[in-house]
């Protein structure tokens, strides 16, 4: 069933609101009259949507989530470009959340729980197309990839253009998978 036009309006307010007060403020000292009133939407209809700042923040978080495991399930994790266009995506889609998650100390575990998703599975297809590594090894190397992109897409998204980055990216991860290929 399609959401009405006002909902998803109404919402996007939301979101946005939330996102244009959360670097002045943490979410556990926003209110949500602070919020209604930066989207111009009532409390009442924030309600609606929403228990609170905390669950529409969750939101939020769990949209992006569910696009990167989606991003993360048609990826295969061996083929290097797919992997950072998935994850440059991901982003790019949600740029100012993912920047305010990952700048925010208090946030290193929802930025390890992302990158702890795609563990599973580039783990055990590496381990099928790798040749002599070591369970040692794959664990350095998904943690070595991992954190670097996640790292690099946060300092440098908006910096370089999406092909130049992605360009860059592969053929360093290429470069460190190059001695097991």
């Amino acid at each position: 069933m399609k959401t009405d036009a006002r909902i998803l309006h109404t919402r996007k307010a939301l979101r946005n609101a939330l996102l244009s007060l959360l670097p002045e403020k943490s979410v556990d000292t926003l209110t949500v009259k602070e919020v209604c009133e930066k989207a111009n939407v009532s409390r009442a209809t924030f309600y609606k949507h929403y228990k609170d700042c905390f669950d529409l923040l969750k939101q939020m978080e769990s949209c992006m989530l569910e696009k990167y495991l989606h991003a993360l399930n048609i990826t295969n994790p061996v083929d290097v470009n797919q992997l950072a266009e998935a994850v440059y995506d991901m982003v790019a889609e949600n740029h100012e959340l993912f920047q305010l998650v990952y700048t925010d100390p208090r946030h290193e575990q929802r930025i390890q729980f992302l990158i702890s998703k795609a563990h599973d599975p580039c783990i055990n297809c590496w381990k099928n197309m790798l040749k002599n590594i070591t369970d040692t090894e794959l664990e350095v190397l998904f943690s070595f990839i991992a954190n670097g992109l996640v790292n690099t897409m946060a300092t440098l998204y908006g910096k370089m253009e999406k092909d130049v980055l992605v360009s860059l990216l592969r053929g360093i991860m290429h470069q460190c998978m190059e001695k097991y290929l």
